[in-house]
């Protein structure tokens, strides 16, 4: 095991002579039946498919071939004629296929026989324990055909065809893992087909997942004649169910000092085993940068592989494989309330004397894991089969803990191991793993306290993300660090989004409102083309570049309210130090923005790009509330006030594909509208804005405001939780409503601000960082509505309310919208530690914040008040 382990890790072999499948001299495909479709063909070997389907397996230990077969086939036999659950008696399919490598002195034998289309739903399960029933993904296969001598078919014959097919596969430039991979004799027993042919594998839909999710370009991987159409992977409509875990764990699925070492307590009546595992080597171990158990290992590995190769443990030069055995642990570290509230990390068993290697502390991506199994522990195991698909280890998780969950289990803990590699296709060997706590405590691995354990989560949402398949593969203007590009770097990939850094740079920029334009981006970009075309001090044209950057403010977009359109394009470095002054005055040249931080994400809108501003407002939302509830876990930090679309290629090819562009902080030569500036001059404390409130009281750090309400009514809106997005559906549901959505179809103007919003925790008895909470947002109805009543509102959760005036403890925070922002929430903090020590008549379950902006200008640079409702009048409800 321990040299195709090794193998493994050192990445497939990659050769550089691509020719047709076999031979320039191709033949035609000889093979067409229900489980194999040829798909090109050479002289020398057939590339062929072979369909998803069930098989019936059992694997021997032998020092012959053709004696491990014998034994084998006695047993599938036995299967066949009954020796079943069902004691049903199954048709035999004429292919019988023998998958076999040699570890060691002794030789691994495994035959398999396919079942009859008719049993894949369910079919019988074996019981005999040494026998299993398999799921065999679509698969690609290399296939050489070659007769047989003596009524011999397996044994020294097909070991010296093989080898001729290993010599030509690496002669012709195809991946394969080595001389020493699993291979395959396949042989068609009947009156008519005396063919024999051996096979050695060449991909499978789950690699060709596993390496599109990390990133990685997926042809190198093919086999070369599928390399420029792709493999075209039939739609899944089977009906296959099986059940995929074993009675009986068995022992020699691993050997060699990367193994796992245990002792064997307990064995129950289903198979699952008690283990006593002992004190491993030294592991390396990566937090997987996602929300999503199908991206964990996709986006893990990769960064171990790195690691490996920095540390001078790999060849510079090796190419990048999946790893195996490998384990990933999955950690539930709050309540269930979605994906991001699971964390994984990921282990590969790595031989000792490539651990040697490795420097102490590992790297940001990496850590190494020195005190890994620093004392022995026991856990339950149960073994299943399967190839690894996110679905088969979630359903055997969830079957152990739901077994043992009454036992002395961690609740908030599971473990996987996947133990072969993908050319092993038939009896596989998985197993997840359920730790056992010597105090019998439920929740074993969570720095939080909470009141009542809970359990971790199985389920596989469905992802919202679909990544474009050319996503960021060739931008065009010639590479992210060309000439005509601003120049960025690849820091660390999200699976939704990537972390990127922008070096110091210069833009030109322009602005244009969308009441003065129905297309403001197009216009300002025009301007912007007039200015780089000659349209300058010094008449000069300058070289195109990209991307045009499109940035507006959140709160108006995603409001359909009225906004202000900045685009802006990248100089060329020759005019980077000494740009040329704009002749037009609303084109102005940024100062130098220091380097900078964001995230990226691509989209594609496939009709008209009329849907672009919806396409992009959906995806911020998404987006920036995925990287909210991974901050804690990936320090992620994001500005939120803003949306930003990188724009690389043209809108007049379809698809288009864009990027979303998420700042850490957007920098403040790119944040600064010029409009913005010409307005403030002259603008009282609360903007444009009459203020509605007066200063009560002053204390150290704090005030006491006081909210006087001319009309007596105000507009409200509730919302369950305190999401990035409840502001913004609040500015869309008053914006309809003062359109006239509402039942006496009336339009309303003269919205008096500030928004006035409130978080208010459900149990105030809940002391944990996620209990429940529920929002509200209120501005002030016009001050004709004091003696008659205010439109009825028709939207969900939108309603009028009574109220003359409101009190509040607040303190000041630069800056406004309907978001808050980190700077807010480290005032509020600060705010509250003062309230509770000095005792103020105060509502500490309510979190407010005061905004003076309207639903018509939703957003300008000043300030916002935050602060905790004060007790004893009409300020809270």
């Amino acid at each position: 095991m321990r040299v195709l382990l090794w193998t493994c890790v050192l990445g497939v072999v990659m050769m550089t002579s691509p020719a047709a499948a076999g031979d320039d001299d191709s033949k035609t495909c000889a093979v067409q039946d229900k489980l194999q479709t040829c798909l090109c063909s050479g002289k020398h070997y057939e590339v062929r498919r072979m369909r998803r389907s069930v098989w019936v397996s059992t694997t021997v230990w032998d020092f012959s071939l053709m004696a491990g077969v014998a034994r084998a086939q006695r047993k599938l036999s036995k299967y066949l004629k009954g020796h079943n659950s069902k004691a049903s008696v199954i048709s035999r399919e004429l292919l019988t296929v023998t998958q076999t490598y040699v570890p060691s002195d002794m030789r691994e034998v495994t035959v398999s026989y396919p079942l009859p289309e008719g049993k894949w739903n369910s079919p019988p399960m074996p019981k005999d324990p040494k026998v299993v029933l398999d799921v065999i993904p679509e698969t690609i296969m290399y296939v050489r055909s070659y007769p047989t001598q003596h009524g011999k078919t397996v044994g020294f014959l097909a070991e010296r065809e093989v080898q001729k097919l290993f010599k030509s596969l690496s002669a012709h430039g195809e991946p394969v893992m080595g001389d020493n991979d699993y291979y395959f004799v396949l042989q068609y027993d009947s009156a008519t087909d005396h063919r024999n042919e051996v096979a050695v594998f060449a991909t499978n839909t789950i690699l060709d997942e596993f390496y599109r999710s990390a990133k990685q370009d997926p042809r190198p991987y093919l086999p070369v004649c599928l390399r420029e159409k792709g493999p075209e992977w039939p739609t899944r409509d089977d009906g296959i169910n099986v059940d995929l875990v074993r009675q009986d764990c068995g022992t020699t699925f691993c050997t060699g000092d990367a193994c796992p070492k245990y002792k064997l307590l307990n064995k129950d009546d289903i198979g699952v085993e008690t283990r006593l595992l002992y004190k491993g080597p030294t592991r390396l171990y990566t937090t997987a940068p996602t929300c999503y158990f199908e991206q964990a290992q996709p986006l893990s590995q990769p960064l171990m592989f790195k690691f490996l190769q920095d540390n001078s443990a790999l060849p510079p030069d090796a190419t990048f494989s999946r790893f195996t055995p490998i384990a990933t642990s999955i950690w539930q570290y709050k309540p269930y309330d979605g994906p991001c509230s699971r964390m994984y990390e990921t282990f590969p068993f790595l031989p000792q004397d490539v651990e040697d290697k490795l420097p102490d502390g590992g790297a940001w991506y990496v850590q190494k894991y020195p005190d890994y199994a620093a004392q022995n522990f026991t856990t339950e195991v149960m073994c299943f089969g399967g190839h690894g698909e996110p679905k088969d280890i979630m359903a055997a998780g969830r079957r152990l803990f739901e077994h043992v969950q009454d036992r002395k289990v961690c609740w908030d803990f599971s473990a996987i191991v996947e133990y072969n590699v993908q050319s092993r296709l038939f009896d596989r060997h998985n197993e997840a793993m359920q730790p056992i706590y010597p105090d019998g405590r439920k929740l074993c691995f969570n720095w939080t306290e909470y009141d009542q354990p809970f359990k971790v989560n199985f389920e596989l949402p469905e992802d919202w993300y679909t990544e474009p398949s050319n996503a960021g593969k060739s931008i065009p203007c010639g590479g992210p660090n060309s000439p005509k590009c601003a120049p960025v770097t690849f820091i660390r990939h999200f699976g939704h989004f990537a972390e990127m850094r922008m070096a110091k740079s210069r833009w030109v920029c322009t602005e244009q409102s969308s009441q003065t334009s129905p297309d403001p981006f197009h216009k300002g970009l025009n301007r912007l083309l007039s200015y780089i075309n000659g349209d300058n001090d010094a008449a000069v044209s300058m070289e195109t570049t990209l991307p045009i950057l499109k940035l507006v403010r959140a709160a108006e977009v995603m409001t359909y309210s009225p906004f202000t359109a900045k685009v802006c394009l990248y100089l060329d470095k020759v005019h980077q130090d000494n740009p040329p002054k704009p002749t037009d005055p609303k084109v102005y040249v940024t100062g130098p923005v220091e380097e900078t931080d964001y995230y990226v994400t691509w989209f594609e809108v496939n009709d008209n790009l009329k849907h672009i501003s919806d396409v992009i407002g959906n995806l911020f939302e998404n987006v920036t509330s995925e990287m909210a509830s991974m901050s804690p876990t990936f320090n992620i930090t994001f500005d939120a006030d803003f949306i930003v679309e990188a724009q690389y290629y043209s809108e007049a090819i379809m698809p288009y594909l864009g990027s979303l562009v998420t700042f850490k902080k957007v920098p403040a030569e790119i944040a600064t509208f010029r409009t913005d500036e010409e307005k403030k001059a002259g603008r009282a404390e609360c903007g444009e804005f009459p203020c509605v409130h007066e200063t009560v009281k002053e204390f150290d750090g704090f005030l006491e405001i006081k909210f006087n309400y001319a009309s007596g009514k105000l507009i409200c809106w509730n919302s369950p939780g305190c999401g990035v997005s409840n502001g913004r559906h609040f500015m869309r549901a008053i914006n309809r409503y003062a359109d006239g959505y509402n039942i006496e179809g009336v339009k309303v103007t003269g919205f008096t601000p500030p928004v006035y919003s409130q978080c208010t925790q459900l149990d105030a008895s809940c002391r944990g960082p996620y209990c429940e909470w529920k929002s509200s947002f209120c501005m002030m109805l016009p001050e004709e509505y004091k003696d008659k009543d205010a439109p009825t509102p028709i939207a969900e959760g939108l309603a009028v309310v009574a109220e003359d005036s409101r009190s509040v403890y607040v303190t000041k925070v630069e800056g406004s919208g309907v978001v808050v922002n980190d700077d807010a929430e480290k005032a509020y903090m600060k705010l509250f530690a003062k309230l509770r020590a000095g005792g103020f008549p105060c509502d500490l379950e309510k979190f407010a914040q005061i905004s003076y902006i309207s639903s018509s200008i939703p957003s300008w640079p000043g300030f916002q008040y935050v602060g905790v409702p004060k007790l004893g009048d009409n300020s809270t409800e």
